[in-house]
């Protein structure tokens, strides 16, 4: 249908009991123009990463000591040489028409930095649940204001020559390296939504990140501040505004959260977690703290 071409880059450390399901589903992409780039980053057990892509003709398979997933994405990147980029981690399903409707969205959108679908999440046995996310396009603002959601990486295609132009992934970040590339990307141009539940994203104990836990906060917090610091050097006004209104919005979300978890820490005598949610109190400023404590009084 179409002379481009996709990069896809799977980044793993482990023998992930999943993984088999995970590259049926690549293989079963009507999207043929791909090559999986697949890096292990200091398993204990390169061989399996071989053996299980042996049916996958094309693939690239990379070994390397444990630097991280943040690194190891960057060394799939340097690898490859596609147009389009798209990331699968080694727990999650694509939908067959998944490579295709993108590669679709950026022929349609040329000027689009990346794209994105919508998505659902299941448990460890395969089974949806809590609903999932959507798909549907919006300005790059709406999503640099923390308005719209940022899309998630498991759904993301990126373009390399957009790539080239934002860097590389922050190799310093142990958790939430994601949305701090996102976030990025969304800075340098717009994303194009694909409105397809096309992605089963898979929780499950084994996941790296969990959802408002204190590292999550803390790398989002880091995050909007290093860009807020960018785009004040560079005197880029509208992305300040913008990423401040995200910090105001965010630090009244975090509260809540905060505040429950340095209680939980407290009750349990778990002084080292009540330590690190402290700071996350710190960081929500005393507005947000006020404003969570009277909203837990009055409902």
């Amino acid at each position: 249908m179409t002379a481009l071409e996709v990069d896809v880059i799977l980044c793993s450390n482990r023998q992930s009991p999943f993984l088999f399901e995970t590259l049926e589903s690549l293989r079963r992409q009507s999207f043929s123009n791909w090559r999986l780039i697949l890096v292990d980053d200091g398993s204990p057990c390169p061989e399996f990463f071989d053996r299980l892509v042996s049916n996958l003709p094309g693939t690239r398979v990379v070994h390397q000591p444990a630097r991280g997933l943040p690194a190891a994405r960057n060394t799939a990147i340097t690898v490859g040489s596609a147009p389009l980029i798209a990331f699968l981690d080694d727990d999650d399903i694509w939908h067959s028409e998944k490579l295709q409707s993108q590669v679709l969205a950026h022929i349609g959108d040329p000027a689009a930095v990346a794209s994105f679908t919508a998505g659902h999440y299941i448990d460890s046995a395969g089974f949806s649940f809590n609903g999932g996310w959507l798909g549907d396009t919006a300005p790059s603002r709406e999503f640099i204001r923390g308005a719209a959601p940022l899309p998630r990486i498991v759904t993301l295609m990126v373009t390399r020559v957009a790539m080239a132009r934002v860097g590389p992934f922050n190799e310093s970040y142990s958790v939430g390296e994601d949305n701090e590339f996102v976030i990025r990307l969304a800075l340098s141009g717009n994303l194009t939504g694909v409105p397809r539940d096309l992605v089963s994203y898979r929780r499950h104990d084994g996941n790296m990140s969990k959802d408002f836990d204190v590292a999550g906060r803390q790398s989002s917090w880091r995050l909007l501040k290093e860009q807020l610091h960018v785009a004040k050097s560079r005197g880029d006004s509208a992305s300040w505004e913008l990423l401040e209104e995200n910090l105001r919005t965010s630090r009244c979300i975090w509260a809540p959260y905060a505040l429950r978890n340095l209680k939980r820490a407290l009750v349990g005598c778990d002084f080292r977690s009540a330590w690190g949610e402290l700071g996350g109190v710190y960081r929500c400023g005393p507005k947000a703290i006020l404003s969570a404590i009277l909203d837990r009084w009055t409902t």
